[in-house]
């Protein structure tokens, strides 16, 4: 029963807690934009080269996919000059 007890007086401490109170409103009433900061700079210098290595990637990958030829054909030919 003790612990019991303890348990309901945990539960309704932690139903009393609710989330802290925070002002926004001086935020968006001065309506300006947010300034850069030396790390958003960094993630999009980061953000760009992917995109630019994810770009070549791709430009690779379609043109190996436009030169790909019928690997079967050329193990057939391969194996013919075996068999002669």
């Amino acid at each position: 029963m003790n612990e019991e007890r303890i348990l309901r007086k945990l539960v309704s401490a932690a139903r009393g807690d609710g989330p802290p109170l925070v002002d926004v409103s001086t935020r968006l009433a001065l309506g300006r934009p947010a300034r850069l900061q030396a790390g958003n700079v960094l993630l999009w210098a980061f953000s760009a080269m992917a995109s630019a290595a994810a770009a070549v990637v791709v430009a690779m990958a379609i043109h190996m996919l436009l030169e790909q030829q019928d690997p079967v054909a050329e193990f057939l030919g391969s194996v013919s000059g075996m068999m002669q």
